[in-house]
């Protein structure tokens, strides 16, 4: 009978150290590739936030007031995008590296709205989704979330700036809103975001 109750405690305290050795085991990989898309994403960002409120003096000096404040308010839904991405990366202790994209010069307002349509375009088609697709693969939900949004904000850019360029720069006065949790650009009466349900807002 004493050599079976010693049994018991043993054999719980084996159970236990090999649990402990299973669960290390099985640590989550890094997610190398989401971490190197979020430096790009961020950069792109950064840099587009500064674009566009370059652009904006452009317009302004152009005398085309409504487009300027256009420009105002993607740029700063860009600037929203590079925090959201900067959040993120230093969740998993790693920082930012702007010289990742290209620094893009300004020409007249009508090259300004040439470029501007190609930039989103090109984030919004084949920028972002394979964005999102790596960070689902590597298991980061997160991740792909907030890429998602960042296409779908930027989706709004491209239509916005498709009818300015339509208007030939004559776009209507409106108080533009910039959704803090994802960065959509609204200007209607909503009091909840369109993409990410969020009800924060900060004017351009």
């Amino acid at each position: 009978m004493m050599f079976q109750k010693l049994l018991l405690p043993i054999g719980i305290g084996v159970a236990v150290l090999l649990g402990g050795c299973s669960k290390e085991a099985q640590a989550p990989p890094i997610p190398t590739v989401t971490i190197e898309n979020l430096k790009v994403a961020h950069a792109c960002a950064f840099k587009r936030s500064l674009w566009y409120a370059g652009a904006a003096k452009v317009a302004d000096r152009e005398r085309l007031g409504n487009l300027a404040a256009l420009f105002r308010a993607i740029s700063k839904s860009e600037s929203v995008h590079a925090s959201l991405h900067e959040q993120l990366l230093v969740s998993r202790n790693q920082g930012t590296d702007t010289s990742r994209a290209a620094c893009l010069s300004l020409g007249s307002i009508w090259q300004a709205l040439r470029m501007a349509s190609s930039l989103e375009r090109t984030e919004v088609e084949g920028l972002y989704p394979p964005m999102v697709s790596a960070a689902q693969r590597e298991g980061w939900p997160e991740a792909a979330q907030q890429f998602r949004h960042t296409g779908s904000a930027d989706s709004g850019h491209l239509a916005l700036i498709k009818e300015a360029d339509d208007r030939a720069g004559t776009v209507p006065l409106r108080s533009y809103r910039i959704c803090t949790g994802c960065g959509t650009i609204v200007y209607g009466q909503e009091t909840a975001c369109p993409v990410c349900s969020g009800t924060a807002f900060e004017a351009s």
